[in-house]
């Protein structure tokens, strides 16, 4: 997208571009790991500062010239992968803390509709099909524009996931504390405001 402008806006734009994707990141991992480790403080804020700490060399990372070129697709991958990897990990601890080994909640499920989506849309922006095969895909349907769209999926199980989430969580009476004060009367109100949004049910 901003490889038609001088080498040097084009470089001072890839860095916001980059640096969005990790902060993008940072907040869904955040938001599930949160609601799915609230009862567990410990792991929560163990899970959330090395999360922070990889998006924020991440971030650094995407000021590399080197890192900036097409040919590192590849390396892009695996660095967001590095800093997905806490996120995961937590929300793996919580379902196995939560319900055991061989069990889950339907949050989970939910996740796994999304890194359905990932796994495929990570699969064309890394082999550059179709434009590899074929050179008939220039701007419309090549891979950076199959990779948007098919995120836009795993986007909204995401969200899908976050309000199961905080609904698993009004069930579980907020770890049994008796009710919600202060902030999370806010959240609960931001989650019921989604609830009327996505109308997923």
């Amino acid at each position: 997208t901003f490889m038609p402008m001088d080498p040097g806006t084009s470089s001072y734009l890839c860095i916001f571009d980059y640096a969005g994707c990790f902060i993008t990141i940072l907040g869904y991992g955040t938001s599930t790991v949160y609601l799915n480790l609230y009862c567990y403080p410990v792991w929560l804020v163990l899970c959330e500062i090395i999360g922070a700490v990889l998006i924020f060399l991440a971030i650094l990372l995407s000021i590399l010239p080197e890192y900036q070129k097409e040919e590192s697709r590849q390396v892009r991958v695996w660095v967001s992968v590095f800093c997905v990897v806490p996120y995961v990990i937590g929300l793996y601890g919580a379902n196995v803390l939560e319900n055991g080994w061989f069990n889950t909640s339907p949050q989970y499920y939910y996740l796994l509709y999304a890194f359905a989506f990932e796994i495929v849309a990570v699969f064309f922006y890394a082999s550059m099909v179709p434009e590899r095969v074929t050179n008939i895909f220039d701007v419309a349907l090549n891979s950076h524009s199959i990779w948007h769209c098919l995120n836009m999926g795993f986007d909204y199980y995401i969200v899908v996931m976050v309000i199961t989430s905080w609904e698993q969580l009004e069930q579980n009476q907020f770890c049994e504390s008796g009710g919600i004060v202060g902030d999370d009367a806010a959240a609960g109100a931001g989650m019921a405001f989604f609830r009327k949004m996505m109308q997923f049910r």
